[in-house]
């Protein structure tokens, strides 16, 4: 019994964007995170500096995947708004089971805004996972943080270097004062 099968290449399939606008680390940080995941079957890994209009393709089973599945949606008119102005980063829309990009390339202002906030969220865990385990009176916070950021392909500029080191300062503030509170419910 033979069984036939036909595959038609009606041309090669569309690509679909979205365009979003966060902070040159953060889209460095988040680029270099894609990047990192999608290569790590290879036996090397270059951390090259995230530059626009480079797309890239966030993990799939990650939470910006599960965003972008739940709420991406079909264009609100005939013609597609577009967010390149001003934007940094450039997202290629996964296929979905149920959600093709050809169809669903559209994210609303709410859900933009929920994508960069889980994007902000997670970059600060990761730093203060991190660079804390190092911040130690052996250690420098300020080579530590350089490090980390050429580690997760962030350019070492002055702007990158005191946004994380804003970041990082705010977490172990945040951190400082908790155990503080705790150590005082004891006493």
């Amino acid at each position: 019994m033979h069984s036939h099968c036909s595959i038609y290449f009606i041309g090669p399939m569309l690509n679909y964007y979205l365009y979003l606008t966060m902070p040159d680390y953060l889209v460095q940080w988040y680029a270099h995170e894609c990047r990192r995941n999608h290569q790590a079957a290879g036996d090397t890994f270059s951390a090259q500096i995230y530059r626009y209009p480079e797309p890239v393709s966030p993990i799939r089973g990650s939470v910006e995947s599960d965003i972008l599945e739940t709420f991406l949606t079909k264009q609100p008119g005939p013609k597609p708004e577009d967010f390149k102005e001003g934007a940094n980063l450039v997202i290629q829309i996964p296929s979905f089971r149920h959600r093709d990009p050809q169809i669903y390339n559209y994210l609303r202002q709410s859900a933009r805004d929920l994508l960069y906030e889980c994007i902000r969220r997670r970059f600060k865990i990761a730093l203060w996972r991190d660079v804390h385990n190092l911040d130690t009176a052996f250690t420098r916070k300020d080579l530590a943080i350089q490090a980390w950021m050429e580690h997760h392909g962030i350019e070492d500029t002055e702007t990158n270097y005191f946004a994380v080191l804003k970041v990082y300062d705010r977490a172990d503030a945040a951190y400082r004062k908790s155990e503080s509170r705790k150590k005082m419910k004891k006493s």
